[in-house]
């Protein structure tokens, strides 16, 4: 596991000089054999903070961590498509980055709501 805390908006005028958080991440993700993503799905997207940690984990430009990894998703929200919308965009980036979709199973938890939305009245 690999908590995203701490991962700063991405940003090319620093690419060369990651923050210890991003190298981190690179390293965990090189030395897995493949990666799971388990994502909420916030205003019908992925979550900004999983699009820097994609951004960074694939530059600088030549120096792309995700490069061939076989990669599966995991999403919830609390609509009726449980995160669906989250995963297409995760896939639109698998694409570009040549990583290598696990299309089977789907995982997509509908109505979920977290413990401090839950406790809403």
């Amino acid at each position: 596991m690999f908590e995203l805390d701490g991962i700063p908006p991405f940003n090319q005028d620093e690419e060369r000089n990651a923050p210890q958080k991003v190298v981190e991440l690179k390293q965990r993700i090189r030395a897995a054999d493949a990666i799971l993503l388990v994502t909420p799905e916030y205003n019908y997207g992925m979550p900004g903070v999983l699009k820097n940690a994609i951004d960074w984990a694939s530059r600088p430009h030549g120096d792309n961590a995700w490069n061939g990894k076989p990669v599966a998703i995991m999403s919830a929200a609390m609509s009726m498509g449980g995160g669906i919308r989250a995963q297409y965009q995760l896939r639109q980036c698998f694409v570009f980055l040549n990583m290598d979709a696990v299309v089977q199973p789907e995982v997509a938890i509908n109505k979920w709501a977290s413990a401090s939305t839950s406790r809403r009245t």
